[in-house]
């Protein structure tokens, strides 16, 4: 009787609908039995997780291995240099007690050719130097040594530098005292040299003229040097007392 009621059938739709007789087709999940393949999915899913655990943990050992074997070397080359800065340092303070031993020496600058050229200016014509030497004041001078020395130059940490002078003078007693005045004069005068002292003079009968045997020692000022126009005054100087 089916057939005697498909007008009211179609009439009693809200709208116009295709009539489905054949039954509706299933999806293809809903055909598996999912809570039978949990268990089965399960470890599965649980090994892939322990897997990615351990690689990523065995990429951070691997990394902390290597920051671990990078700092070890630099501890050991620390170590090593720790035991050459003890090495070094021993050598150091051997050296320090060795340097002890020795007296203090500064480089003082010394003009060596203003005093060449003062002295030239200052030693009369009848005078002839046998010895000029430049030396630190704590070192003796070897001939002055034999007077009396002042107690100034037996300071051995005394930084200053001195002349020594040695010569003979030639001609009868005036002559050699007027010489030696001479050099004495010029030598106070001079910007370049102060405390000058005679330490000996006596007569020398080594020549066939009477002549006097002589040493004068004085401080070397270095500090600072006389202007042109200044040392140009004592040349002229010196020049008019020239004999």
């Amino acid at each position: 009787m089916g057939s005697s009621f498909a007008i009211a059938t179609g009439v009693a739709l809200p709208g116009p609908r295709r009539v489905e007789l054949l039954p509706p087709k299933e999806p293809l999940l809903s055909k598996i039995q999912v809570v039978k393949m949990v268990p089965l999915i399960a470890p599965v899913i649980a090994a892939i997780l322990f897997m990615l655990i351990i690689w990523s943990m065995s990429s951070r050992v691997a990394v902390l291995q290597k920051e671990r074997d990078e700092k070890g070397a630099r501890l050991t080359k620390l170590e090593t240099l720790k035991s050459t800065l003890l090495l070094l340092k021993e050598r150091e303070n051997k050296m320090r007690q060795e340097i002890s031993l020795f007296p203090s020496l500064r480089v003082v600058p010394i003009p060596y050719r203003r005093i060449l050229g003062e002295i030239s200016q200052i030693i009369p014509e009848n005078v002839t130097l046998t010895s000029l030497e430049i030396q630190p004041k704590s070192k003796p001078i070897r001939k002055a040594s034999r007077t009396s020395k002042p107690q100034e130059a037996e300071s051995q940490e005394d930084d200053r530098v001195v002349l020594y002078l040695s010569g003979i003078a030639f001609g009868n007693d005036t002559q050699c005292l007027n010489a030696l005045a001479q050099i004495i004069e010029r030598l106070e005068r001079s910007s370049l040299f102060k405390n000058v002292k005679l330490f000996s003079a006596e007569e020398n009968k080594s020549y066939n003229r009477s002549s006097a045997e002589f040493e004068v020692l004085c401080d070397i000022q270095s500090d600072h040097p006389p202007s042109l126009s200044k040392i140009g005054g004592n040349l002229d100087g010196l020049r008019k007392d020239k004999p």
